[in-house]
């Protein structure tokens, strides 16, 4: 089986840009298999978020990048866009 592509992430991995989101997007419609990546990710910006660090993600709403200060803001994020990764 060859291996996966690499994943569109960028810089230090604390921008989730509109191609990231859509490659996240599309993981989490199609593929089961990709699905543990897609929660990788996730468990990184969380565990970013955490530490205080600043995310920016792509806000499909916006159509834009906004920065997510905070756990609870990247959990909103979260829930809003991978609602099967939401934590209750």
């Amino acid at each position: 089986m060859p291996a996966p592509p690499p994943t569109p992430f960028h810089g230090a991995d604390l921008v989730v840009d509109k191609a990231s989101f859509d490659h996240l997007a599309q993981v989490y419609a199609d593929d089961c298999c990709t699905m543990t990546r897609l929660e990788s990710r996730l468990r990184e910006l969380r565990a970013r978020a955490g530490e205080g660090q600043s995310i920016v993600v792509f806000e499909p709403a916006a159509g834009a990048l906004v920065t997510l200060s905070g756990a609870d803001a990247l959990e909103r994020w979260i829930a809003a866009h991978f609602p099967h990764f939401a934590r209750a």
